[in-house]
């Protein structure tokens, strides 16, 4: 779990000031809690999502990896490396719509090349055991947001490795939610 800060969201087409080294792409579905609490059961974990928007957790890998232990959190709170968009569509929208839950097409590409392509069922957890898990520790409150986790396809990833330079366009999408757009300049 990587914490959030408002310095780190930004809007759905952005320009996005880059750290200085190894910025990685990471695209995940994002809830956004309606009805807070603690102690939250799994079976009831839908019941407190407003809805759902996308994300992308932009991530510099140098950051991450300076020093133990890993600092994730502060790898991923450079100014607009949460950028998130571009609607919030409520639950009954996309059950009305047809879509499952639990299992939309997720996806990134970068200057047109396809990076990441998953359905949400495969990440590792579904929205309500983390808005269970979560709220073991936290309590929730209506307007908190969770970041899901990102399919396989990273930068990081790749052999060799490859990240986001100036001049880069990177494309999110969410089946039932829409599409951001973010260009990348040097700081």
């Amino acid at each position: 779990m990587f914490n959030k800060y408002v310095s780190d969201l930004t809007g759905p087409v952005t320009n996005i000031r880059l750290s200085p080294a190894n910025v990685d792409w990471e695209v995940e579905m994002v809830a956004v809690v309606g009805i807070g609490g603690r102690h939250i059961s799994e079976a009831d974990g839908w019941a407190h999502i407003a809805g759902l928007t996308l994300g992308q957790d932009i991530s510099d890998r140098v950051t991450q990896f300076a020093a133990p232990p890993t600092q994730f959190g502060l790898a991923k709170s450079y100014p607009g490396y949460s950028p998130i968009g571009p609607f919030l569509v409520t639950i009954d929208e996309l059950q009305e719509a047809g879509l499952n839950l639990d299992d939309l097409e997720l996806g990134c590409e970068v200057n047109g090349r396809i990076r990441q392509k998953a359905q949400t069922k495969d990440l590792i957890f579904s929205v309500p055991a983390l808005v269970a898990r979560i709220s073991e520790v936290v309590t929730l409150i209506a307007g908190d947001i969770i970041f899901t986790g990102t399919p396989s396809g990273v930068g990081m990833g790749m052999t060799p490795p490859q990240y986001l330079k100036a001049g880069d366009e990177l494309i999110s999408w969410c089946e039932g939610i829409g599409e951001m757009r973010h260009h990348f300049i040097n700081d």
